[in-house]
Parts: structure tokens; C-alpha cells; sequence
């Protein structure tokens, strides 16, 4: 199988589930794709109760959305994956083996993606994570991203956005919403710069945030073409 996650992170993601959460259901969620050098690392909130690689019985590769159609053809839309990929996907629907798992995720080292979470517990329900989670798992991240050395990062979502740079000790010039708007109207990614490279805020564009899809997939393309 290729190297699909950073062997060192999982573990560390591991040791921490099981130290906080260690009674907990579902198993914790570490990144995974290109693991040197992406393009673009996706980070989003939490891994979803959905994603069937969070059932201990589950033997094969634990990562981001697997197992979860819509995320994908959402990346589809936006360029970020190829057609015959995405359709293998909506195919397939829920009903992932573990090989066509590392066969996504290769696609996905292959389109130079990283995609994770800044928190790793993944919750019983939609609910979002609390703020001790946030805490407790972002310097893990950081650690993670700068071991990935992206080359451009995008938080999606306002809590994984206002997480990161709290973590960092940044300050974005505008809101997150307003930062959204302001690429929108201008057609034009107004970028956070950082010590680990440059961050784009995106609407969250799934769940609670589903009607924000649209705008979600036009940053996607505008911060693409950059």
C-alpha cells in the first residue's frame, strides 16, 4: 500500500484519543494523501459519524470521509478530483471495501491533496466539537501541517479557520464570512499569510452548511487558479 498518512502523526493521533477518549465508540481519524509537499491541504472540523472507516471493526485505511459521497462530488465540482474517480465514488455510495479506500486516497496523492480535520474524535452526531477538542488536538495539527508543508491551506469552516489561527497566534485582517464575501466579489482569494504558508478561509459545504455549497466550490476554483 502506498504511504498514504504520516506515520508519526496517526500514532500521536492515537495515543491522544485513547488517553481523552479512550472509552469512546468510534475510532479517532488521522489525514491522509500526499503526504510531502501538497498543493493544497483540505482541513475541515471533526471526521463525521458516517465515515465508515470510524467503526473499530474496520481494518483498512482510517481517513477523512470515507464511505461519505457527497464531500466528493463536491471536490469533483470544484476540480480537485477526476470524473471516473468521483463516479467510482457516487457508485459506490456507502459501501466502501478497504481496498477502493487506498484506491481514492491514491487518486488523491496523486491530485497532490491532503485532506484532514483539525480534530481527530469523531462524533456521535452532527453536533459540532466542543472548544476543549479544538484545543487539545490543534498543535497536533500544526505539527501535522508542518510536516506536509503544504503549499496552500484551506480551513473550512469558521471554527476550523478561527482554530488554526488561534493556534498560531494570528489575527485575520476581516471575519471569515467577510474574508468568503470579499473573495467572492472580487473574484480574487484575499490569502492569510502564516508561518506555515499561505490559508484561505471557505465556507463549510456540507451539513449545516450545505447552503453555502455554491460559494464553496467557486472559491475552490478561484483559489485553484491562483
Amino acid at each position: 500500500m502506498p504511504l498514504l498518512q504520516i506515520p508519526e502523526i496517526s500514532q500521536r493521533v492515537a495515543e491522544i484519543s485513547q488517553q481523552y477518549y479512550g472509552d469512546h465508540t468510534l475510532d479517532a481519524i488521522s489525514g491522509a494523501g500526499k503526504i510531502e509537499r501538497p498543493k493544497l491541504a483540505l482541513i475541515f472540523i471533526n471526521p463525521t459519524h458516517r465515515n465508515i472507516s470510524t467503526n473499530p471493526d474496520w481494518n483498512g485505511l482510517k481517513a477523512p470521509w470515507i464511505g461519505c459521497a457527497n464531500i466528493w462530488q463536491l471536490f469533483a465540482d470544484a476540480g480537485l478530483i477526476g470524473k471516473a474517480m468521483n463516479q467510482a465514488i457516487q457508485d459506490a455510495r456507502t459501501n466502501w471495501s478497504e481496498q477502493f479506500a487506498v484506491d481514492v486516497y491514491s487518486h488523491v496523492a496523486d491530485q497532490g491533496l491532503y485532506i484532514t480535520n483539525i480534530v481527530k474524535w469523531a462524533g456521535l452526531d452532527a453536533k459540532l466539537p466542543e472548544f476543549e477538542k479544538i484545543r487539545l488536538y490543534a498543535p497536533l495539527l500544526l505539527e501535522e501541517l508542518r510536516m506536509a508543508r503544504p503549499k496552500r491551506i484551506i480551513a473550512f469552516g469558521q471554527l476550523t479557520f478561527d482554530g488554526v489561527l488561534r493556534e498560531l497566534g494570528v489575527k485575520p485582517p476581516e471575519t471569515f464570512g467577510a474574508l468568503n464575501e470579499l473573495t467572492l466579489q472580487t473574484n480574487s482569494v484575499h490569502i492569510i499569510q502564516t508561518e506555515l504558508g499561505e490559508i484561505v478561509p471557505c465556507y463549510f459545504p456540507v451539513g449545516q452548511g450545505i447552503k453555502n455549497r455554491a460559494k464553496a466550490v467557486e472559491i475552490l476554483h478561484i483559489t485553484q487558479n491562483l
